[in-house]
């Protein structure tokens, strides 16, 4: 009875010891660096917005998160995915649209700095300038706020966005132009955006609707317009 027990116990021990061992190369992970370098250690944490943190020889290693290029887990499944998109940080972006319909065509430039505090839940200001007719006297200056949501937690992700602020109209009195005013802005965007790290690329389809409006004199009477512009966007835009 006695050996019976003890053996029950050595197996017990030898099976606890061969379970941490496993546990013990569960933990290792081969981290491959942008310069060609592999690193074999623990892996501890990873922050894409900051580091990546691995223990060796006992001790925590940080290496900088835009310095990694692919993170293997060794004899697990677990993966890590070190292209999640970096939240809680300033994007800069500028982008450049045809604005387009049966009545007419333009372009817009447009610069934003937004605070994406999460993948649903990004908060900018932004300014530009858009002409929606190829002609003098057609510019409206925007001030707005953007409201952007990204659908896939990884840096190549479709999106959705929106624009909502005042264009500004300055006179021209070349033209003949007597009073301006600008009005409200409404951009809803659908939009893709594509890149690994440092500068990110996006396409995208949007409708703008803005509103203005002009008084004019042309030596025998006056005249006033009120319009509202309803445009197809396409453009693209670079943010870091």
């Amino acid at each position: 009875m006695k050996q019976t027990f003890l053996a029950l116990v050595c197996l017990l021990m030898s099976f606890m010891g061969f379970a941490q061992s496993e546990s013990s190369e569960n933990l290792k992970t081969k981290v491959f660096l942008k310069n060609g370098s592999v690193l074999i250690a623990e892996y501890k944490s990873y922050d894409p917005n900051g580091d990546l943190v691995i223990i060796l020889n006992g001790s925590d290693f940080i290496v900088p998160a835009n310095e990694v290029k692919k993170i293997v887990m060794m004899g697990s499944s677990t993966k890590v995915n070190i292209n999640r998109l970096a939240t809680k940080k300033v994007y800069h972006r500028t982008n450049f649209a045809s604005l387009s319909n049966g009545n007419g065509n333009g372009i817009s430039l447009n610069y934003s700095a937004l605070y994406q505090h999460s993948r649903w839940l990004g908060v900018g200001l932004g300014v530009g300038i858009d002409n929606y007719y190829f002609t003098q006297g057609r510019n409206v200056y925007p001030l707005f706020v953007e409201f952007r949501s990204y659908l896939v937690d990884r840096n190549s992700s479709p999106y959705v966005s929106l624009k909502n602020g005042y264009g500004f109209i300055f006179l021209d009195e070349d033209l003949g132009q007597t009073k301006t005013r600008g009005g409200v802005l409404i951009n809803p965007t659908f939009g893709y955006r594509f890149g690994s790290s440092g500068i990110m690329f996006d396409a995208y389809l949007g409708l703008r609707f803005q509103d203005a409006e002009y008084e004019f004199f042309d030596s025998w009477s006056f005249r006033q317009q009120d319009i509202q512009w309803n445009r197809v966007e396409i453009g693209f835009g670079i943010s870091f």
